[in-house]
């Protein structure tokens, strides 16, 4: 076992590591990028736009945690907003934009690279856009420039995009790599937390309240990508810096999801320099899952 670095003593993962690493090489046909977009799917079978002030008034709830820097950064934090705002108001179109920071301690810093909450919401003619921020001393919407990257959601399955994703090449072929340098954990820790779904109940259960009042919508525009960043913001909650990402391939009539969890781990756990190597986990069917062809990848 490795000791819990400094850096993230503020976050205590619920195991100790067993070591750091940067990611590896991709699955084969998968080319790392910091920039690229997923379609906003905007068809009215899978997305509702509800009142923005709403949906505001709800992510100042929200327990966004520390901020640590690569480990626990604005991305992570941003994550964690998306999942619970999804969760909360199903089908709302909502995204994690990176890029930087316009106004706000942020911009005030050499380095303005930040990534911010982006909220879509019903304009007179057209869906419209603002930048939410979930940084306790700047937190609301904010002016964001030169955006690098933006993962929206509901993904895209067709030519629906909205402002200001027009402007963008959709990811293709690609993972979306926000940091590189991450801490590993045991396999077995990281799937078991998956399985028994420790943030739902129990000693570990999410701070956050997890029901929400539109259940029959939930059901409806709940999607598989949905359930991969659910368990995806939980796992990097309570495993700081964990290799772990969402990965989503085009739709398939096999019968298993199309979107999946994507954790990387030490080949030889015995080894303090083994090599890294990837499991791809089925957050529906609750299994290990193999021949997973992504087209997309987050981390």
């Amino acid at each position: 076992m490795a000791e819990i670095p400094d850096e993230i003593q503020t976050m205590p993962p619920l195991s100790s590591p067993i070591g750091t690493a940067t990611i590896p090489p991709m699955p084969d046909g998968i080319q790392r990028t910091m920039s690229g977009i997923t379609e906003l799917d905007t068809d009215p079978a899978r997305v509702k736009v509800y009142d923005i002030d709403d949906v505001m008034d709800y992510l100042e709830t929200l327990d966004f945690a520390k901020f640590i820097k690569i480990y626990h950064d604005c991305e992570d934090r941003a994550f964690w907003g998306m999942a619970h705002a999804r969760h909360r108001f199903p089908g709302l179109p909502i995204g994690v934009a990176s890029g930087e920071a316009a106004e706000g301690p942020i911009a005030d810093l050499p380095d303005k690279r930040h990534a911010v909450i982006i909220l879509w919401y019903q304009g007179e003619e057209e869906l419209e856009h603002v930048f939410w921020d979930p940084l306790p001393q700047h937190q609301g919407t904010v002016r964001f420039r030169n955006i690098k990257s933006i993962v929206a959601f509901p993904i895209g399955r067709g030519p629906y995009t909205a402002s200001p994703l027009s402007k963008f090449t959709p990811l293709n072929s690609q993972a979306l790599v926000f940091d590189e340098k991450r801490i590993v954990y045991r396999k077995d820790d990281i799937l078991s937390y998956l399985k028994n779904e420790l943030y739902e109940s129990g000693e570990h259960k999410c701070v956050e309240d997890h029901t929400t009042p539109y259940r029959l919508s939930l059901r409806r525009r709940w999607r598989d990508y949905d359930d991969a960043l659910w368990a995806f913001v939980h796992v990097r909650r309570d495993y700081v810096g964990c290799p772990i990402g969402v990965a989503i391939r085009d739709p398939t009539d096999s019968g298993m999801s199309d979107d999946v969890i994507i954790l990387w781990h030490k080949k030889d756990e015995s080894k303090v320099d083994s090599n890294l190597t990837y499991t791809y986990w089925d957050p529906i069917g609750q299994k290990e899952v193999d021949n997973f062809k992504p087209k997309t990848i987050f981390v």
